[in-house]
């Protein structure tokens, strides 16, 4: 075999060598394949990959953010509001100077640009929860027979009722004798009876009515006119103090029931 071709093959050779040796080093490069499922380390890796980075306020961590809602409108609620559902949302439209001086309007309707409009609808409920209360003896006018008789009653006054027993200790262990519902009451002031009617020193007059009842019977204390029962309720305290004390209370919680809740309340004679 001449040299030359000797030579060609153990060039041929050596290069083979060579491309073997780099295929063999790929190989070990590569890493084997993995499973594409998600793992938790892998999801935490992800995540965590995957969020902003936390920056600091300026105002440091307790620095409180300004809204960025505008006060464009207002519609107030007053006494007259009770018993409403639905509030119009009126827009305004001006510019120039009228914009400049009709600025205050915005506390009270919606300006023209605003894309609020239509109504507001509002459910509102009120009731009395008086705080007002009052315990005592008074001594009250009963129909006894048709013979007009006192008889002296613990009373309290909640709410806007006067309970009354007997005794200051049945109030804790048996029901009231009778209540007096001040929701009833048409008296535009409780005010102290007439000297002509009642001689009884230190003795307030509270007028009530309700519908009449068939068992309704007309008494000293009780009238039947068309299909209601009025009564008198006359009630005495043991001083002149004490009787003002009263009818003060009592005063206070009748103005709160026809100013909040006047649909419950009769209306005064």
């Amino acid at each position: 075999m001449p040299r030359n071709e000797r030579a060609k093959r153990k060039m041929q050779r050596e290069q083979d060598k060579i491309v073997q040796k780099r295929e063999v080093c790929i190989d070990k490069k590569k890493k084997p394949n993995k499973s594409k499922a998600i793992t938790p380390k892998r999801f935490l890796a992800i995540t965590k990959s995957g969020q902003t980075p936390v920056v600091a306020s300026p105002g440091g961590p307790n620095a409180v953010r300004t809204s960025n809602f505008v006060l464009v409108g207002s519609h107030k609620l007053t006494l007259s509001s009770i018993g409403k559902n639905k509030f119009p949302l009126e827009k305004i439209k001006y510019e120039g100077s009228e914009r400049e001086l009709l600025s205050g309007m915005f506390h009270n309707k919606v300006p023209f640009l605003c894309p609020l409009e239509g109504h507001i609808y509002l459910k509102m409920q009120c009731e009395v929860g008086s705080k007002v209360e009052e315990r005592g003896f008074l001594t009250m006018f009963e129909d006894v027979s048709g013979f007009g008789a006192w008889h002296r009653r613990w009373c309290v006054l909640s709410g806007y009722c006067i309970s009354y027993w007997t005794y200051p200790d049945d109030e804790k262990r048996k029901n009231p004798i009778g209540r007096i519902n001040l929701a009833n009451c048409t008296s535009k002031k409780v005010e102290p009876a007439n000297r002509e009617f009642c001689a009884r020193p230190n003795t307030f007059e509270l007028i009530t009515v309700r519908p009449q009842r068939e068992d309704d019977k007309e008494t000293l204390v009780s009238q039947c006119k068309n299909t209601m029962c009025v009564t008198k309720n006359w009630l005495s305290a043991d001083t002149k103090d004490e009787r003002n004390l009263w009818m003060k209370k009592l005063n206070q919680i009748v103005v709160d029931l026809r100013m909040w809740q006047p649909d419950a309340c009769y209306r005064p004679l």
